[in-house]
Order: C-alpha cells, then sequence, then structure tokens
C-alpha cells in the first residue's frame, strides 16, 4: 500500500471525526463508519475500503502526521508546504545508512507526555486520597483489636492469679503442688510487665481509652502513611520512563535498549505488552483489537533481504496486525523494501526511529485507556522479566529464571 494514499482524501471527514481526536474516539468512529458502509445497509464495497485506509493513515503517527500536514492540519498551521519526492528503495536504503548518528531530537513536551503525566498524577493522588478517606475507618478497626488483645491478655493475667492462689492453697495439703506453684508463680510474673501491641508496650494497669485508642490512632495514620508512599515509586518510575523517550536513540544502543524504546513508545500510544521474544528480538503488543509487531535486526552492516520483511509479514498477518515495524540500521535491500512498500511495513533505522517516538511525543495518546496505574504497573512486570539471554546453567541461568527489574 503507498504511503502518500493519504492524499487522496481526507480521513478525519472520512471518519466523520475532528482532527483533535483520540486512538479511542478514531476506533469509535471506524466502527460505527464500518456499520454505515456495510453492504447490508445500503453501503458499498468502496466505501469500506476508504475508511479502512482512514483508519489506517490516522492509527499510524507518522502518517498521521503527514496527512495532517498536507490537509493544512498541522501543529503549526502551515497547509501549503511542498511535499519532496518519494525516494526509491535503493534511494531509502543508502539514505538510511548514512544517518548512523542522529541529530539529538528536541526535550521531547509534547502532549503525549503531558496528558500521561496528568491522568497519572489524577489517579495518583485519587488513589492517595482513598487510603486517607479510609483513616476512619482503620482507627476504628485498630482499636476493636487493640482492645480485645488487651483485655484477653488482662483477663488470662487475672485467671492465672487466681490459679495461683488457689494452687498455693492446695499446697499447704499437699505439697508435692509446690512445684507448680513454683511455675505458675514464675509465668505470672513475667506476665505482669505487660504485652506489646503493633510495636508498643502496655502494663496490665494501662487505660484502653487513654493508651490504646491513642496508639489505635497512631498505627492507622502510620498504615496509611505507608500505602500513600507506595504510589511515590510510581512517579520515580514514570520520570524514567519519560526521560528514556526523550533520549534520543544511538547506533551503539543495544537490542534491549531499542526493545525498549519501542516498547514504551508504544506504551505511550496506547499499546499494552503480549510477547517478547528475546531470542527472535520480538515484540507484540496489542490495543484492544489492534496488535502492534516489532521485529528487531540488531547488528550488521547489510541492509536487510527480503527474508526479514517475509517473516514480519507472516507475523503480521497470524496475528491480524497492521501495524509492522522492522527495525534494520543499514535499511532494506531493494526487493526487501518494495515488499515492505507492498504490505505496509514501516521500516527503521536510528534516525527514522527517533522520528517516530518523536511523533508519537508530540501526539495526544496519553497513554492505555482506563486504569493507566493499572496498566503502569503491568507494564512494568512485563519490563522486569526481559533479561538478558542466559548462560547453560551457572548464576546467570539462576537470575534469568528469577527475572530482574528492567529499568530505563
Amino acid at each position: 500500500m503507498a504511503h502518500d494514499d493519504f492524499t487522496k482524501f481526507n480521513s478525519y471527514e472520512t471518519l466523520g471525526i475532528p482532527s483533535t481526536a483520540t486512538q479511542q474516539e478514531i476506533k469509535l468512529a471506524r466502527r460505527q463508519a464500518t456499520l454505515r458502509a456495510h453492504p447490508d445497509v445500503g453501503g458499498s464495497h468502496d466505501e469500506q475500503v476508504r475508511i479502512n485506509l482512514a483508519y489506517e493513515i490516522l492509527s499510524d503517527p507518522v502518517r498521521r502526521q503527514a496527512h495532517d500536514a498536507f490537509w493544512g492540519r498541522s501543529p503549526n498551521g502551515n497547509s501549503d508546504r511542498k511535499r519532496a519526492p518519494r525516494p526509491s528503495a535503493s534511494q531509502r536504503t543508502r539514505e538510511t545508512r548514512s544517518h548512523a548518528e542522529p541529530k539529538r531530537s528536541p526535550p521531547g513536551r509534547g502532549d503525549s507526555l503531558v496528558r500521561l503525566t496528568r491522568r497519572f498524577q489524577e489517579q495518583v493522588q485519587a488513589a492517595k486520597t482513598k487510603v486517607w478517606d479510609d483513616l476512619a475507618v482503620r482507627i476504628q478497626q485498630n482499636e476493636r483489636a487493640f482492645a480485645h488483645e488487651f483485655s484477653s491478655y488482662r483477663l488470662n493475667t487475672l485467671y492465672m492469679f487466681a490459679a495461683a492462689i488457689a494452687l498455693g492453697l492446695a499446697a499447704v495439703v499437699f505439697p508435692a503442688l509446690w512445684i507448680g506453684e513454683f511455675f505458675l508463680g514464675m509465668s505470672l510474673l513475667s506476665r505482669i510487665g505487660g504485652t506489646s501491641i503493633a510495636g508498643r508496650r502496655f502494663s496490665l494497669f494501662a487505660s484502653i481509652a487513654a493508651d490504646i485508642r491513642p496508639h489505635a490512632k497512631d498505627v492507622a495514620n502510620q498504615s496509611c502513611e505507608a500505602d500513600s508512599s507506595l504510589f511515590d515509586r510510581h512517579d520515580s518510575a514514570l520520570t524514567e520512563l519519560i526521560e528514556f523517550l526523550r533520549r534520543p536513540s544511538r547506533q551503539a544502543d543495544s537490542a534491549e535498549q531499542i526493545g525498549r524504546r519501542y516498547a514504551t513508545a508504544l506504551f505511550l500510544a496506547g499499546y499494552m505488552p503480549v510477547l517478547h521474544n528475546r531470542g527472535s528480538r520480538l515484540l507484540v503488543m496489542s490495543a484492544g483489537d489492534e496488535v502492534a509487531i516489532v521485529l528487531m535486526r540488531h547488528g550488521g552492516r547489510s541492509p536487510a533481504n527480503i527474508s526479514q520483511v517475509e517473516k514480519l509479514v507472516q507475523l503480521m498477518d497470524a496475528y491480524h496486525s497492521r501495524q509492522g515495524y522492522l527495525y534494520s540500521p543499514a535499511g532494506l535491500s531493494e526487493n526487501a523494501a518494495d515488499l515492505a512498500e507492498k504490505h505496509g511495513v514501516n521500516c527503521h533505522a536510528i534516525d527514522a526511529l527517533n522520528t517516530w517516538v518523536q511523533q508519537i511525543l508530540i501526539s495526544d495518546y496519553g497513554g492505555p485507556a482506563g486504569d493507566i496505574l493499572g496498566a503502569f504497573e503491568k507494564f512494568c512486570e512485563f519490563a522486569s522479566t526481559v533479561v538478558p539471554a542466559p548462560r547453560s546453567g551457572g548464576p546467570h541461568h539462576r537470575n534469568a529464571r528469577r527475572g530482574r527489574r528492567w529499568r530505563y
């Protein structure tokens, strides 16, 4: 499919949405337009093809920006920019190889990061508020639990004291009972010192109202503070994610770093991880019924051959995906570039990867829909399972089974 199909019609008008529509709104508009265009309800095949093409264009950040610029919806409002002619496959391959060291991109204060941060902070604040709203309930639960524990301890001590008196009287008649009296007395003396409840010791003469209840309140406050501070770890991880996205990839980056860049950018675009195969350098992520597949050919000075593109196309067919990305630092061979263009495969070298990430940053995605904290936790959990290829046996193999934190 040609990459300049966006020049044929305005995709926003085809789907009936504004140019500021989010990915969720685009998906919904496509479903509604598909229902209207179905042949059974008076639609046509050509109209359905047009709707599918509009959806494909607006789902790809790079093609969407090109579409917006062509139709006068670019961020700076310019609509009369001239479009450079599309280079041939051989030119694209040479151009990819010539940009080995990318220029440093702008800081990346795009709408996507702003929106993600805002959603994140709002949900964190809501979660913290919910924790502190539960303070009164925690105090009451602690008061009941502590009072019950203290009353039981004091009552059992009184029972032991009464038993010691009775045993002492009986020992006057039966001297052998003095042995039992001795051990019972020692146990009783150890209990006179009081009992420990939630880290604080209380004597037998403590007051439930004056001593136990204030302690219950202190413990409840401490538990709320501890639960609330757990969300601060999310803030730290989010900061790492943002800094990682803003930092351009370089030719010397490892395959793991490149994979993290793809995964993090797709997460920002609303995708959740499904599969990562380090051996085959395959990454699969999904957003509802949409699937994005990334195949990385890291290293090597020669362009990727047609077999790499064929493999990605087969994976796209297997996952019913229309979003395929092939990372090849040296670009594609002539045949591979033709096949990639035919199947809508996006080939990235370092410059193209940085450009693609930058387009996501200046869009308005803001991460997966719904519970952003839950999605972020799942993303970090998935990331922590990505480890270097283990050696057979030894500590590396054992650490690989346990997994490690995937830090940026």
